[in-house]
């Protein structure tokens, strides 16, 4: 999955998915946490992001993606904010 990560300089971040020209906003502290979220709490995380989406393509693009996919993608962001960072998640 490919993804862009933009620090916004306003404490927050961009994932930008370029498939789609789309983006869904994250906070500092959010963006920060990564590492240390389970799959299950990175789903609720990104759960909460999704829902007030506009119904379109790319809403259910990230409301199907499978555990494996949601894995990669936390991984990314988190890769994003701190190349080589181990994982440590619980």
């Amino acid at each position: 999955m490919i993804i862009e990560v933009r620090d916004m300089r306003d404490d927050s971040f961009r994932i930008i998915f370029p498939r789609f020209s789309r983006w869904i906003e994250i906070s500092g502290n959010e963006m920060y946490s990564l590492p240390c979220l389970s799959l299950d709490d990175f789903k609720k995380l990104f759960g909460n992001k999704v829902r007030p989406l506009e119904e379109d393509e790319f809403k259910r693009f990230l409301q199907g993606l499978t555990n494996e996919e949601l894995e990669e993608l936390r991984d990314s962001m988190a890769r994003n904010i701190a190349p080589g960072n181990e994982k440590i998640y619980r």
